[in-house]
């Protein structure tokens, strides 16, 4: 979604009046990585479903930052790869991921691809149409740059010792930001933040990031199915 600066980015916001759910990097690569993962829940996929049903509504944004989109292209191909080395050794991922598709397009069947890889296509074409180029990307500002860098030096979570916690943190301190600068102007719909980066942002019983989130008043999942329980 293209906007030209960030107050028409936060006027938009504003204008729509619909909850916001900010999606992290291993939110956007779980859309791909669903299919080939034995803990694969069908009620993520019926969450992440209606949620895209929202957002065509204008009942529901989409935002994140700047470094998740990076990233999502960064490890793209990748993940992509791993994709498929499942999908040639394991035909119950293949059988998976014709759920998937015909879950998100009724239209799928049309296709009956019976290689492989025109599945992959069909889950990537999804997940960039439907995820990252529906979603409202900020970009990182210099003062993003400095509270992040405060995090990596004071090891407060997402940052963690010996590790290069930088990404995290500045896709945080964006949110912060961003969500920071609607309460101000009065936006008092309900924003969730969603990241399986379980390691450095928690769990949602035991959250690393809690008492910022409190703060402005943000909601936390790991999975799209709480998300979407929170925000529905």
């Amino acid at each position: 979604m293209n906007l030209d600066n960030y107050q028409d980015q936060l006027d938009y916001v504003i204008q729509t009046n619909a909850p916001l759910l900010f999606i992290d990097t291993c939110a956007y690569l779980d859309v791909l990585r669903m299919v080939h993962r034995d803990d694969m829940s069908f009620d993520d996929l019926d969450a992440l479903h209606d949620l895209v049903k929202l957002i065509a509504e204008n009942k529901l944004l989409f935002i994140t930052s700047e470094i998740v989109r990076d990233e999502f292209f960064n490890n793209h191909s990748t993940t992509l790869e791993e994709l498929n080395i499942k999908f040639k050794a394991h035909k119950h991922f293949y059988e998976k991921t014709v759920k998937v598709m015909t879950k998100f397009s009724p239209n799928t069947t049309k296709y009956t691809p019976t290689v492989s890889g025109d599945w992959i296509i069909l889950l990537d074409e999804f997940c960039q149409k439907n995820i990252k180029d529906n979603s409202i990307i900020f970009d990182k500002t210099d003062n993003d740059k400095t509270r992040a860098f405060d995090r990596v030096y004071a090891v407060k979570a997402p940052a963690k010792q010996g590790k290069d916690s930088l990404k995290d943190c500045l896709i945080f301190e964006t949110l912060l930001r961003v969500v920071g600068d609607l309460r101000k102007s009065g936006f008092d719909k309900k924003v969730c933040f969603i990241s399986s980066n379980t390691k450095d942002f928690g769990k949602v019983r035991d959250c690393f990031v809690q008492d910022d989130l409190d703060e402005l008043n943000i909601l936390f999942a790991n999975q799209f199915s709480h998300a979407k329980s929170l925000l529905i």
